[in-house]
């Protein structure tokens, strides 16, 4: 991982610390400010290919800025549904909210759309008429 920083123009490696994800693809992911712990920066990511790969939308990993460390939390959903695994998928980030929408997998092409809460790292499914 590099940080860049544009006040001086460089560009450096950053230590990682922790369960440090494995990158194997590419990277979806955003930082966000956590208002309930105050002003801690964190990056939030979807590995997109996790060994196990049914659960890869179920985990996600978090770099605290602060001390260069990943952490995982588990996310949750208060229906019990999350969004199925699949390649090929978007995501739009907006403050506090991530959205997943599209993809595929081996036998299906996905038109659902969900949304993740950063805060509460909780799945809900969206109602839309298509």
């Amino acid at each position: 991982m590099y940080k860049a920083c544009l006040r001086t123009s460089t560009v450096s490696v950053v230590q990682q610390n922790g369960l440090v994800p494995l990158f194997d693809y590419r990277i979806i992911g955003t930082v966000f400010k956590n208002q309930k712990i105050g002003t801690i920066f964190r990056f939030y990511i979807f590995v997109r290919y996790a060994k196990d790969r049914l659960y890869r939308l179920k985990t996600m990993y978090i770099f605290d800025i602060r001390i260069n460390t990943w952490s995982t939390k588990q996310t949750k959903s208060s229906a019990q549904q999350y969004p199925c695994d699949r390649e090929d998928d978007s995501f739009a980030f907006s403050t506090n909210t991530c959205y997943l929408s599209g993809g595929e997998d081996d036998v299906e092409f996905y038109t659902d759309i969900w949304k993740i809460d950063f805060e509460s790292i909780e799945w809900c499914k969206l109602d839309y008429v298509g």
